[in-house]
């Protein structure tokens, strides 16, 4: 009766080591978005050929903390139309252990505001990765 405790105990924890190791590591591997692809985005450019250029559709396609290279936004943020706000209608972001892309869309659906921000990995001890993973896994279990 002991060894038969024992044993449910010890598959019960390993079912649940499987199960965080399932939902908190990334399956996928990350995108890594480039400057080379940012400057095939222009003015004018639809969410749909952002997305071909891309190469996936606006998300957050990270697989740890990641921090902005440069300190100051005027170094960040690469606005290749100039930093005047206009209106919008929609925008749209995707986000990856190298680069935010962020895209701004009038009515008509073409792009108004394209900026690139180059990002890196943080370097944060393992129990802060750890929280960052379940808060991203609960912020995709429930939008």
């Amino acid at each position: 009766m002991r060894k038969r405790w024992r044993w449910w105990v010890v598959a019960g924890l390993t079912l649940v080591v499987i199960a965080a190791m399932n939902f908190l590591y990334p399956h996928a591997p990350s995108r890594l978005f480039t400057r080379e692809q940012f400057l095939q985005l222009g003015e004018g450019v639809t969410l749909a050929e952002a997305e071909s250029a891309l190469g996936c559709p606006p998300g957050d396609y990270t697989t740890t903390v990641t921090q902005p290279v440069a300190e100051s936004t005027d170094e960040m943020r690469m606005n290749r139309f100039g930093y005047v706000d206009v209106p919008f209608a929609t925008e749209a972001c995707w986000y990856s252990d190298t680069a935010m892309v962020y895209m701004r869309f009038d009515a008509s659906g073409k792009a108004t505001l394209v900026a690139f921000l180059p990002q890196r990995r943080a370097s944060v001890n393992p129990l802060h990765n750890f929280v960052w993973r379940v808060k991203r896994q609960w912020r995709r279990w429930f939008p």
